[in-house]
């Protein structure tokens, strides 16, 4: 048992459950004896009664009135035996008491009292221990040493070593026949034994191996089962994450899809209606500015036409004087002329000033001169003043005549001056005019212009815009049909892989099954050949053996009988000479034997102790490395130590009944597991010879009876590994 083989299972997460590939494997350990239900429990943390119920199927309740029913027992005792349950897991299993189900184990199945040991620490009954327990020789705790020891010694010791030597050689020599006929047939009888146990070894061993191939079979198509339906199970999951994907992808896609739609069309007429305001403003801005243009231009012109019609009004009254004097000048000169009858000539010939200062001074002087000749009132005065009035009349008429042309000429000049002024003023004027029809043409002109391109730019831009509009939505549906097309090309590649994977699993899991089975049964049928070959070849070896073995005990007991008188001759006479001092040396070395014996003993102990404990590490691993290997050669070997110890029992008996016969001084033999039975049975000849013969004791109360050997029930292969 190790929980070492279950270090390769996984432990599943809290709230999962055991693969049943875990569960199969597990449960095969269990059933071969490789791990115990702690082994499981401590390992997966799971309660050993959910172990115990899965092997066993049987009720906890089937403990009732102190027993359990016969199937419950059975089952149970199928697990103890197997050391694959305790006697402590059976009785938590059932609650019941642990001394209560020992009762039941031994009174139904018969368990030993060592058997119960074994259950109790969940070992199989059927486990001998490996412990051999070692003699150690005692001496006397106070023995006679030196001089007088020496002295007894020599008093007393030839009396009672050849009283010994004569009781010993005469039963010796029945003794040496009496064990070669034990011997011969003991070897007959374990030749015998072996062949049965190879026939029964080797039988059991195929039997075995059938078991296990038709396990690893199962085992094979459990976990091919398993494996198929993992990868089915994977390749489920596996397309409805490809389709969960893919219509998670086609979700995302369309959302995209509206929502890229929507910031289109919402930034499409958030656009236009920044462009239909801007042109609004744009609008706005031109009439608004046209008119601020024509109302300045109207305002410079309307000053303009101000300001020259003040300075040509100006300009025409500086010119009214002469025009004026020209005009009067004109109709005073028409009346003188007569062209406007004579009453307009006389008045206004006479009533001019000019002519009137002229004539008023004419006729002063005439009168002055006529005064100073006293002729006033003659008529020659009034002749004078009339020819002075006719040639003054004549005179002045030309001369006024002469200033009024050149006053109507300045006053026509003046109206001329005047009328090329006012048509100065008139032309700037219509000048004026125009450039203001001209300025407002243009303005409005320019207006229509500019407010024309702002409505054609509008247009283009509402035009460019729903253009751009439908080529992003186009270009977005195109997309999202391409989006689409790729999903569902990937997912059916995709599904497709899955399939093609699918199917190369399920192809190399069956023919890996065809391979692995076919192999199996080419193994097995190997190794039954092998196991049939290697039991006739062991037959054939043990009837070889046993004729030696007879020929060996026959001339061995010729040769022991003849040394065993010529020896006792001898050994008399030896003694009569030399036991005295044998004995004083042996006396005075005594203290000195016994401590280094007892230290010896001390130290030999240990390392037996030590290397049974390596030994059994080292057997338990081999055990389980080794588990088919056992089943076909553990018999043949456990055979082959019946034979040896069989040759071991009759070489013993007659070295024994030789040392009985006469040897003087014999080793003390301790315990040694390379020699086993033979340096086991030859430390009991020495007890033999040392306690004084057959049916004596020794200083430890133990009796070393020749006829006392191991009992040949005992497991000989556990208790003394043996290897050949």
């Amino acid at each position: 048992m190790s929980i070492v083989k279950l270090q390769g299972f996984p432990i599943p997460a809290a709230g999962e459950n055991f693969s049943a590939g875990t569960v199969s494997a597990v449960t095969n350990l269990l059933n071969l004896g490789e791990v115990s239900v702690s082994d499981v429990s401590s390992h997966f943390k799971i309660d050993p009664s959910i172990v115990v119920k899965h092997l066993t199927g049987r009720d906890p309740d089937g403990y009732t009135n102190k027993t359990l029913t016969q199937a419950d027992g059975d089952a149970m005792n199928k697990l103890v035996t197997a050391g694959v349950a305790s006697i402590q897991d059976v009785a938590n299993y059932y609650s019941a008491p642990a001394n209560v189900v020992e009762e039941f184990f031994q009174n139904s199945y018969n368990y030993t009292p060592a058997q119960i040991s074994n259950a109790r620490n969940g070992v199989s009954i059927n486990t001998v221990s490996d412990t051999v327990d070692a003699i150690t020789p005692t001496q006397d705790a106070n023995p006679n040493t030196g001089l007088r020891g020496s002295e007894e010694s020599l008093n007393t010791g030839v009396a009672a070593a050849i009283n010994a030597l004569n009781a010993s050689n005469t039963q010796n020599s029945a003794l040496l026949r009496k064990q070669y006929e034990e011997g011969l047939a003991t070897a007959t009888n374990q030749n015998t034994l072996a062949q049965g146990q190879i026939t029964s070894s080797t039988e059991a061993g195929i039997d075995a191996l059938n078991a296990s191939e038709v396990a690893a079979a199962a085992n094979l198509n459990t976990q091919t089962d398993a494996g198929l339906l993992d990868a089915q199970n994977a390749a489920t999951k596996a397309r409805g994450d490809i389709n969960y994907g893919v219509a998670q992808g086609m979700m995302g896609a369309l959302t995209g899809n509206i929502l890229a739609k929507d910031a289109i069309n919402t930034s499409t007429q958030r656009g236009l209606l920044a462009a239909e305001t801007q042109a609004g403003v744009a609008r706005g801005d031109i009439n608004t500015n046209a008119d601020l243009g024509l109302n300045a231009l109207n305002s410079g012109l309307d000053q303009a036409r101000s300001d020259i019609s003040t300075s040509f009004d100006r300009a025409e009254g500086m010119y009214d004087p002469y025009r004026e004097a020209g005009t009067n000048a004109l109709g005073v000169q028409q009346a003188l002329s007569g062209a406007l009858g004579q009453d307009a000539f006389n008045e206004a010939y006479n009533e001019s000033p000019q002519m009137a200062f002229l004539r008023e001074q004419g006729m002063r002087a005439n009168l002055a001169g006529a005064g100073a000749t006293g002729g006033l009132g003659g008529g020659n005065v009034q002749k004078e003043l009339q020819r002075f009035g006719q040639g003054l009349a004549s005179q002045g008429l030309q001369q006024q005549i002469s200033n009024l042309s050149t006053l109507s000429g300045q006053g026509l000049n003046a109206t001329g001056s005047a009328a090329g002024t006012a048509t100065t003023g008139g032309t700037n004027l219509a000048n004026l005019a125009a450039a203001r029809a001209d300025a407002g043409m243009q303005s409005y002109s320019n207006r229509g212009t500019n407010l024309a391109n702002i409505a054609s730019g509008l247009g283009t831009q509402q035009l460019n815009t729903n253009v751009n509009q439908g080529t992003n939505l186009a270009n977005i549906e195109s997309e999202f049909g391409a989006q689409k097309l790729n999903a569902y090309t990937n997912q059916g590649a995709n599904l497709s892989n899955i399939a093609s994977n699918l199917g190369n699993q399920q192809l190399n899991a069956k023919t890996n099954l065809g391979t692995n089975l076919a192999n199996m049964n080419i193994t097995g049928g190997n190794n039954e050949m092998n196991a049939l070959t290697n039991a006739g070849t062991n037959r054939a070896n043990l009837a070889s053996a046993l004729g030696g073995q007879a020929l060996g005990v026959s001339t061995g007991l010729g040769n022991s009988l003849f040394q065993n008188n010529a020896s006792s001759a001898n050994l008399v006479a030896d003694l009569n000479n030399n036991l005295g001092i044998n004995l004083a040396t042996g006396r005075t070395n005594t203290g000195n034997y016994i401590a280094d014996s007892e230290n010896q003993t001390a130290t030999n102990l240990a390392n037996s102790y030590s290397n049974q404990v390596t030994n059994e590490n080292n057997v338990i691993n081999g055990q389980r490395e080794t588990l088919v290997q056992l089943v076909d050669s553990g018999y043949i070997n456990e055979a082959q130590a019946q034979t040896m110890f069989g040759e071991y029992i009759s070489n013993l008996e007659m070295s024994r009944g030789a040392a009985a016969s006469g040897v003087p001084n014999v080793p003390i033999v301790n315990a040694n597991y390379a020699n086993t039975i033979g340096n086991a049975a030859e430390a009991a000849a020495t007890g033999y010879y040392l306690g004084g013969g057959a049916g004596s004791t020794n200083n430890a109360g133990m009796n070393f009876s020749p006829v006392q050997q191991p009992s040949l029930s005992a497991n000989i292969r556990n208790v003394f590994p043996y290897n050949d």
